[in-house]
């Protein structure tokens, strides 16, 4: 897990997409080139510590599903989070 305190969801997107690109470019001596997915949430102010992680939870089974290697922004907690479309 990754805070970002004053990063918007946006903001913390692009941070992970960076540094996702830069895992990929790097050769790791034991396994040589890897991949990462993401899963990215803005806190909002109805989050508990569980909400807030249960979303990124739901970005992170998303972007590993719709591809792998990927960075997913979950949805603000007042939009629709269709659960069976990330299982």
């Amino acid at each position: 897990m990754i805070l970002s305190p004053g990063s918007d969801g946006e903001m913390a997107r692009q941070a992970a997409d960076k540094l996702a690109a830069a895992i990929e470019r790097t050769l790791f001596d034991e396994v040589g080139t890897i991949t990462c997915s993401f899963g990215i949430t803005q806190h909002a102010h109805s989050d508990s510590a569980d909400t807030l992680i249960a979303r990124a939870d739901l970005a992170l089974y998303r972007a590993k599903t719709s591809g792998r290697n990927r960075v997913e922004l979950a949805p603000m907690p007042d939009a629709v989070i269709d659960v069976a479309s990330v299982a």
